[in-house]
């Protein structure tokens, strides 16, 4: 089956430029890959899962221990990174493949152009508080705000789309009343939030019934 990619709307620029975008993966389970693991050899699908858990499990106790780990999916090691002098430093996985291995997972991969418009997302242009103009990206709980841009209408009785507003810690809250979600207009009430810096995004269902994600603003301040 061939890699699916098509041209998308940048969901992150407001200037209309594209980028590419795998379309039509399949998540696979877990249990499924041990079940395909077992194919053909004398193991069975709980054999096959545990001797993954157990490659895991050494990894992970070689790699607590210093050591860098080589296996056939690549290097890995742990190492460190901090944003600031501030931040205390936290750990990271690092896996480094070779060539050989890199080339491995690509061979007899093919690439196919699917049509873009199937795909395409929300636009965003503009942020504003209805009730306070100047405030742009901010508000309080309770006050209108709007959002103009194109592709940005969407079922308000859909609780996986509309306008979600997303905290450092990745916990997310939904704006659940709307006057107007029109393609190129959307007027939310903002939702009861704590008062901070919130991620906002719009999500729309695309001509391919694929749920799609732009940025809104990266920071819209609840007082």
């Amino acid at each position: 089956m061939p890699l699916d990619y098509a041209w998308i709307t940048n969901p992150l620029k407001a200037d209309g430029s594209l980028k590419l975008r795998t379309v039509g993966q399949k998540r696979l389970s877990f249990d499924a890959l041990a079940q395909r693991m077992a194919r053909g050899t004398s193991l069975d699908q709980t054999t096959a899962a545990m001797a993954v858990n157990l490659f895991v499990d050494a990894l992970r106790t070689e790699l607590a221990l210093g050591h860098a780990v080589d296996t056939p999916l690549g290097l890995f090691s742990l190492g460190v990174r901090s944003t600031g002098k501030t931040t205390p430093p936290r750990a990271v996985l690092h896996v480094r493949m070779g060539k050989k291995q890199n080339q491995c997972f690509l061979e007899g991969v093919k690439v196919r152009r699917v049509d873009t418009p199937a795909v395409l997302g929300p636009v965003v242009l503009s942020i504003r508080n209805l009730e306070a103009p100047c405030a742009g990206a901010a508000g309080r709980p309770g006050e209108i705000f709007q959002i103009r841009g194109s592709r940005l209408s969407f079922s308000p009785g859909d609780d996986l789309l509309g306008i979600f507003f997303v905290n450092a810690r990745g916990n997310e809250v939904r704006a659940s009343t709307y006057s107007r979600t029109g393609w190129r207009i959307v007027d939310a009430k903002i939702p009861v939030l704590n008062p901070g810096a919130y991620r906002t995004e719009i999500r729309t269902l695309s001509r391919g019934n694929l749920v799609v994600t732009a940025l809104v603003t990266r920071e819209f301040v609840i007082g």
